[in-house]
């Protein structure tokens, strides 16, 4: 588990990681979330984050950190605030703020986009371990919570901030985050349901 983690780290060029950390990134190779290996998911996140900081010209190595680091908890009732809190405890603070909010957020009201929504996008846009669009991605989730109205509304507005955001993005860097998300090569593979 340990080598797994370190070679995690390693290959999305993300070092200084606190040993128990490093275990437990090791264990998501043996976890799933919608069949989705929650490591694999982990590393493409990093990957794209990185990608998307770069064009804003950001701190790439913290955007990469909060990437591999933003399902650290998976499996945990409401992983993004666990994994918030275990990062506060381990005196990352900064880390902990880009991470525990991963599932929802906002524009910023200054308009400023930070490495916070820039993971945000990146979740949305890898889905079983490959690139989805902002639809695809809310659509299924949608059709998954049909049932609860409640959830649809809130699934709405996280794709409307979604789009927003990426919006946003294309405005400033004159590219879509999709588009240098097509960059990381990644073989489509079938999306268990």
């Amino acid at each position: 588990i340990r080598e797994t983690g370190e070679k995690a780290s390693f290959d999305c060029g993300v070092h200084d990681i606190h040993p128990e950390i490093i275990n437990m990134l090791g264990a998501l190779k043996y976890r799933t979330s919608y069949s989705q290996n929650v490591l694999q998911h982990s590393i493409d996140v990093a990957y794209l984050t990185g990608l998307m900081a770069a064009e804003l010209k950001m701190n790439i190595k913290e955007a990469k950190r909060a990437g591999l680091l933003h399902d650290i908890c998976k499996g945990q009732a409401q992983h993004e605030a666990a994994a918030g809190k275990l990062l506060r405890s381990l005196e990352l603070p900064i880390m902990a703020r880009l991470v525990e909010n991963h599932r929802d957020c906002e524009v910023p009201q200054n308009g400023q986009l930070t490495e916070r929504e820039l993971l945000y996008l990146a979740d949305k846009y890898m889905q079983c371990d490959r690139l989805v669009n902002l639809a695809e991605r809310f659509e299924q989730k949608m059709h998954q919570y049909a049932s609860n109205a409640e959830a649809v509304t809130a699934i709405k507005g996280r794709l409307q901030r979604a789009m927003d955001m990426e919006k946003h993005f294309t405005a400033i860097t004159n590219t879509s985050p999709y588009a240098i998300a097509k960059n990381l090569n990644i073989i489509p593979k079938p999306c268990k349901r």
